[in-house]
């Protein structure tokens, strides 16, 4: 079967032929194969891409398939007429009639009896009339139509009235419609005599000038191809048939080969038809005509005598030549053979007077084809389609891509009215578009020109194009638009510029938009006005053409106009060469003043340290309101710094329009910094019997009464050298007294220390330091160690302060739980507002301590002192905390903004508790006194201490997540100790300067269940207790435990209570339980408690059982005893054992010792036990019948035996 094929293929289609790919349409179709044919056309192609194909479909309906991609698929069938007896179709575009625009395609179906119409409006795909067209024919018309016997046509005249005929041995008719043609009273019969006969001709109808039509018809009874003209005007139709081809015979299968098509410039019509073809192969012909001036000429034949067989013929035009024709028919390669028919054509450019050559076959199944068809008129593309019954298909394929996609240039909007002499980029004002009818490509060179009075070559430079897609260009330049020229265009002698770039083109419009600059040399009201001189030529593109080939401009015309800049101003104040007593002078300027009264816009203040140079401006600021005066910010100038300004003006008429710059003045800064503080306390020389004294100076002072902005305080071990201080802080609130932080200072230690004051009028404005003075730390040597923990050291005025410490044994470091702790605490005055507070002691915390404050009034800093006593040991601490104002006012924002730190808040998460193997993640937020979140000056550290204080991270950086949002994750490990962490957050405000933020977390370890199981075996003097740990946590950990027996429960097992005792450590795993046996020994019997103990990090898990320790009882069987005359009495003896039972007994311990390391003490003692038993008694032991042979080794040489296989 493949072979046959295969040769099939070769014979149908011989070596040279080229095949064109055919596409299926659709799939299932009316199998009546006399439907498909027809005079008229039933494909439209309305653009390149976009095409109809009307057809009979699969349920005696008639339908329709649109392609969006010029043929290559076509989508699903819509219903034009739903009555089930739709015997053909054809349709009339009304964009192929002469002065008709081109927006509906026109519809005529028929069925058994009448001709219906609806109409597709092709812009929306939407029908008149749904799937239920109107009845055009009417009751007056008589006929029955078939298939296979009538054929109708369909037109539409110059003046829009629309035209359907048929021809049948009943009736025959032509009606037509002016308006309204969904109406069926609206359509009526043309002419007052019907023109044709009653016969069933075949017939085609065709617009022509005046309103008029044409009536073609091929008269089967005579063999002849006819015309008749109605006159619209007369109504009436020709009296006489002319003739076109008297001898026509025709083919009763394959109706209606003949097509028309017209030259839209001129009317004249275009005839192609099939000649002597009523049997196919013999002398077949294809003949053309063309009606011109009222007459028929006829034309070259297509194909003369053929032997292919001719079933079908169609004409179509080229409508942009108007010469190129082309004739498509089908025809069988063996005429003989029914399913060898195929598609062909041939092509004339020269109006019919010659034809190229065949090309064909252009489809790939070849079949008994009918119904070929084409679109009669297209600039665009040419298409066929044809019925393929053996598949029951549609199918088609293009036989012309007539020509290439094209963009069309046009305008938007209009020029702009004025523009100002000079202006830089102003916009010209309304836009070109530009519209690809199919694809996209690339245009790459715009030439523009300028046709107004202004000389461009001289006066118009730096043009530039922007372009952007748009449905409709914007009345301004779009900010988003695109620059198209990356090189500035200049306009040549010619008054053109060509500008070069990339802009891409599609179904959707651009807009182009024109920039330039005008020079101060354009002469007012001179023209400006821009055009696309000829698009077709002046503008490049990477395929396809542009259209059109004439000027297209941008309406409008702009007058240039000229107007003056404002006055220069005059500086007023400072006056120059002045002093001013502040960093935040105002600047002041003359009056505004302009020539045309155009309205102060705009102003430019600048401030310069270097005369004359402004090119790094300390202040350079431009107003977007016309002020004449301005404050200089603060942190902007120096103190005693002469400074230069000058200030420029500008109008409302044009964004570049400035005047000339003031001329230069200058002014001093001139202002004192505050006077130096004295020394207050501690008086100079004496002891301090704390390690966080606080440090007193005297009252601010400042010549111009600024205010006091900030203090720094420094405390140094050497005199006179604070190269290295061990403490220095300087404060952002005008501080006089300030408590040393924990931790700073050394007991029996000599310090020295100054201070300074700033002012609020500069960052650097501080006075002198005080005369440094010394202090003694003479602590009385502490044995308990009080530690501050607060995580938090700033709150705000109503926050509720908690006051954490941490009080542990100074020497040992573990904590201490109840020791009588107290607090004060000394306002930011130095005031002590709480006096010897009790702090209370958190369950079961590591000697953590409490204290609340509640609701702090003041803002500033606050010290704390810290006091710990228990059994005549006695503590000492003090630390820091600050609290600020809810709303601070605009003097106090500018002056912390104005200091070195940015940082308002730090918060550090508080996690609280950890259990081992857990990550713990510290989050850290910063924000701005703004309350906006803001970065640090670099990266936060971090430090992790343990409880035991070893450091498990040093100062690694956290990771940024967000802007002001760090974070860092730790994981720690099962067997790393439990008990008070602490995370040390180290926070860079400056480059000098930090924060610091504690995070205080409680870590627990894994914990764990232990039980014991059971005694397993209570002969002393080796006891074994059964018992098992569950891990209880989410994480493996490293158990340490502990055993004991002990003759009380509540003796522990550490001291010299303990009977014995017995260490132990194991690895388990989450979830797991870990069993064993634990032995001890004792040595006597009695009553007992064994206990376990398991420990992880400082917790502790326990478990105890009692038991009974006994001594084994043996029972020794004694040998029967020999004759005498009755019993003797006994003496006294250790029990009888028999050899037997000494032997299973030692059998049973040889069974245990293998895999049974930790067993042998068990194993040794009892041994040593049954060695006593049997020495006693082996004297008296007769061995039975039953005992070990004789050979067997004594104990005594047993238990070396033993200890080798245990080792």
């Amino acid at each position: 079967m493949r072979f046959a094929i295969i040769l099939t293929a070769l014979l149908l289609f011989p070596a040279g032929f080229v095949f064109a790919a055919e596409t299926q349409i659709d799939a299932s179709v009316d199998v009546t194969t006399a439907a498909h044919n027809g005079s008229s056309p039933t494909v439209v192609f309305t653009s390149d891409n976009i095409g109809y194909a009307f057809y009979s479909d699969s349920a005696g309906t008639c339908a329709y398939s649109k392609t969006i991609n010029g043929g290559s698929s076509w989508g699903t069938p819509v219903t034009v007429d739903a009555q089930t007896d739709c015997n053909h179709i054809a349709v009339w575009y009304d964009g192929w009639t002469p002065g008709i625009s081109g927006g509906y395609i026109h519809i005529s179906t028929m069925d058994a009896a009448d001709l219906w119409y609806n109409r597709l409006e092709v812009s929306s795909d939407t029908l008149l009339l749904g799937s239920t067209p109107v009845n055009a024919s009417g009751a007056n018309q008589a006929g029955v139509f078939t298939a296979a016997a009538n054929t109708h046509s369909i037109t539409m005249g110059t003046d829009g009235d629309v035209y359907m005929g048929v021809q049948d041995a009943g009736d025959y008719f032509v009606v037509k419609c002016s308006a309204s043609c969904d109406t069926a009273d609206n359509w009526t019969e043309a002419g007052l005599v019907s023109p044709f006969d009653l016969d069933e001709d075949w017939l085609i109808l065709m617009p022509l000038s005046g309103e008029n039509i044409l009536a073609i018809r091929w008269d089967i009874s005579g063999n002849a191809i006819q015309s008749k003209v109605y006159n619209d005007t007369l109504n009436t139709w020709d009296v006489l048939w002319a003739n076109v081809d008297s001898n026509a015979l025709e083919n009763t299968t394959y109706d209606a080969a003949f097509g028309a098509t017209l030259k839209r410039s001129t009317g004249d019509m275009y005839l192609a038809y099939a000649g002597d073809y009523g049997t196919l192969g013999t002398d077949d012909d294809i003949r053309t005509a063309v009606y011109s001036g009222g007459a028929w000429t006829a034309k070259t034949n297509v194909l003369t005598n053929d032997t292919k067989g001719i079933t079908g013929v169609k004409i179509a035009i080229d409508d942009n030549t108007a010469d190129d024709v082309y004739v498509v028919y089908s025809a069988r390669a063996t005429a003989g053979t029914a399913a060898t028919g195929n598609i062909y054509y041939k092509k004339s450019s020269d109006g019919m007077a010659t034809w190229g050559t065949e090309q064909g076959p252009i489809n790939t199944t070849a079949g008994d084809l009918y119904g070929s068809r084409v679109n009669i008129i297209s600039d665009q593309r040419i298409y066929v389609t044809w019925d393929l019954p053996s598949a029951d298909d549609i199918l088609g394929t293009t036989i012309a891509d007539l020509a290439p996609p094209a963009i069309t240039v046009g305008s938007a909007g209009t020029q702009t009215v004025n523009l100002t002499i000079p202006s830089a980029d102003a916009y010209v004002g309304g836009a070109f578009t530009f519209l690809r009818d199919n694809e996209s490509a690339n245009v790459t060179q715009i030439i523009i020109s300028e046709t107004g009075t202004v000389n461009a070559n001289t006066n118009l430079s730096d043009v530039k194009l922007y372009y952007k897609a748009q449905a409709a260009c914007d009345s301004a330049l779009p900010g988003d638009a695109t620059l198209f020229n990356s090189s500035a265009g200049t306009f040549s002698g010619s008054e053109k510029a060509a500008l070069t770039g990339t802009m891409s083109v599609n179904g959707t419009q651009v807009c182009v938009y024109v920039q330039m600059d005008i020079g101060s040399g354009a002469i007012a009201n001179d023209t400006l006005e821009i055009e696309i001189a000829n698009p077709s030529a002046d503008i490049a593109v990477s395929a396809g053409g542009i259209l059109p080939a004439t000027s297209v401009a941008i309406s409008g015309t702009t007058t240039l106009i000229s107007n003056n800049a404002p006055a220069a101003p005059t500086n007023v104040s400072p006056p120059n060469s002045t002093s001013v007593v502040t960093l935040t002078p105002m600047l002041e300027a003359s009056a505004y003043s302009d020539n045309e009264s155009d309205t102060h816009a705009a102003t430019q203040w600048q401030v310069t340290a270097v005369s004359g140079d402004y090119s790094s401006s300390v202040f350079d600021f431009t107003s977007s309101t016309g002020e004449t005066s301005r404050v200089i910010p603060a942190d902007t100038l120096l103190n005693a710094t002469t400074y230069y300004w000058r200030v420029r003006y500008r109008d409302n008429f044009n964004a570049t329009h400035w005047s000339n710059y003031s001329t230069e003045t200058s002014f001093l800064t001139a202002n004192n910094a505050p006077a130096a503080p004295t020394n207050i306390s501690p008086i100079n020389g004496t002891s301090v019997t704390t390690l966080t004294p606080m440090l007193e100076a005297s009252t601010y002072s400042d010549p111009e009464s600024d205010t006091h902005a900030a203090t720094q305080w420094q405390v140094t071990s050497t005199p006179g050298d604070y190269s290295s201080p061990v403490f220095n802080f300087t404060s952002i609130t005008a501080e006089t007294s300030r408590v040393i932080t924990a931790s700073t200072l050394s007991n029996t230690a000599t310090y020295y220390w100054h201070v300074r004051y700033r002012d609020n009028i500069n960052p650097t404005h501080w006075s002198n330091y005080s005369t440094e003075t010394s202090f003694i730390t003479a602590l009385t040597q502490l044995s308990i160690k009080i530690e501050a923990l607060s995580g938090k050291t700033e709150y705000f005025i109503g926050d509720n302060v908690p006051l954490d410490v941490q009080v542990t044994n100074f020497t040992t470091g573990s904590p201490i739980n109840d020791a009588a702790v107290t607090v004060s605490v000394f306002d930011p005055s130095g005031t002590k507002i709480i006096t010897d507070q009790a702090m209370a002691y958190i369950s079961n915390s590591s000697g953590i301590y409490r204290y609340t404050m509640v609701n702090p009034t003041v803002n500033g800093t606050y010290v704390y002192e810290i006091k710990a006593v228990k059994s005549g040991q006695s503590g000492y601490g003090a630390a820091n905390f600050q609290v600020g104002a809810l709303a601070s006012t605009k003097a106090l924002s500018e002056s912390i903004q104005a200091s070195q730190q940015k940082i308002s808040t730090a918060t550090l998460s508080d996690v609280g508790n950890l259990e081992l193997g857990k990550t713990y993640r510290a989050k850290l937020t910063l924000e701005n006194f703004e309350s906006e979140l803001t970065d640090s000056f670099s990266l936060p550290t971090i430090t992790i201490y343990d409880s035991l204080r070893n450091v498990l991270i040093n100062s690694l950086p956290m990771t940024k997540i967000n802007d002001g949002t760090y974070e860092f994750t730790y994981l720690t490990g099962a067997g790393q100790v439990s008990g008070l962490w602490e995370a040390a957050v180290s926070i860079p405000v400056t480059s000098t300067n930090t924060i610091s933020r504690n995070d205080y977390f409680q870590v627990t370890g894994a914990p764990a269940q232990v039980k014991i199981n059971s005694i397993r075996d209570s002969t002393v003097p080796s006891i074994t207790a059964n018992i098992t740990i569950t891990n209880e946590g989410n994480a493996a950990f490293e158990y340490h435990y502990e055993y004991c027996i002990v003759a009380e429960q509540p003796i522990q097992c550490i001291g010299v209570n303990a009977l014995a005792y017995g260490l132990g450590a194991k690895l388990i795993q989450p979830g797991e339980d870990f069993t064993t046996d634990l032995i001890l020994q004792v040595s006597n019997p009695g009553t007992y408690y064994f206990k376990v103990g398991v420990y992880w990090g400082t917790e502790r898990s326990g478990a105890a059982l009692q038991f009974q320790a006994k001594i084994q009882t043996l029972q020794v069987q004694q040998s029967p005893g020999g004759g005498g005359g009755g019993p003797a009495p006994e003496p006294a003896k250790p029990p009888s054992i028999s050899l037997e039972q000494i032997w299973n007994l030692l059998a049973s311990l040889l069974t245990q010792v293998t895999g049974a390391g930790q067993k042998i003490g068990v194993i040794e003692s009892r041994l040593n036990y049954l060695e006593r038993i049997w020495s006693q008694l082996q004297p008296q032991i007769q061995p039975s019948k039953t005992a070990a042979p004789a050979k067997a080794a004594p104990i005594s040489k047993i238990k070396p035996v033993i200890k080798i296989r245990i080792k």
